[in-house]
This record gives structure tokens, C-alpha cells and sequence, in this order.
């Protein structure tokens, strides 16, 4: 699971505690942590966008490599017909 998934998660178990507390006080805290994990959250998703030319990159080449072994898949079958005629 990704940073942000991860920390997402964090924020919205959080808020569902809020929601549930009944103290006032500890509601104020649980307020504080959430804002410390949507920050978190926030930077998370700001490193996975610094990261994200790189897996393009890397689908790009997956996807040349899947064509060349389609491609010679092709002409071996083109030569083997070529020798049954």
C-alpha cells in the first residue's frame, strides 16, 4: 500500500474518533492529530508526484518490451508458415 493510502486511512480513523468522543478535551486533541496526519498525508502525496515521471517511464518500457515479444512472436510464426507453403 502507498504513503498516502496509508496515511489517508490515518486521517479518516481519526475523524470517525472525533465524531464517537464525547470529552471535549480529548476531541481537541484528537482535532490536533488530525491536522498533524493530513499534513503527513498532504507531503506523502507530494513525494509520490516527485516519484510519478519515473513509473511512467517505467509503463512505457514494460509496454516496448510486451510489443517486442509480440513482435518476434509474429515473425517466428510468419516463418514457419513460410516453410509449410
Amino acid at each position: 500500500m502507498r504513503e498516502s493510502h496509508r496515511q489517508w486511512r490515518r486521517v479518516c480513523d481519526l475523524t470517525e474518533r472525533i465524531d464517537a468522543e464525547i470529552d471535549p478535551i480529548r476531541e481537541y486533541w484528537l482535532k490536533q492529530e488530525v491536522e498533524k496526519a493530513r499534513v503527513a498525508w498532504l507531503n506523502a502525496v507530494e513525494q509520490e508526484k516527485q516519484d510519478r515521471p519515473w513509473r511512467i517511464a517505467h509503463g512505457v518500457l514494460i509496454a516496448l518490451f510486451g510489443l517486442l515479444i509480440l513482435a518476434m512472436f509474429a515473425a517466428m510464426c510468419t516463418d514457419v508458415i513460410a516453410r509449410l507453403l
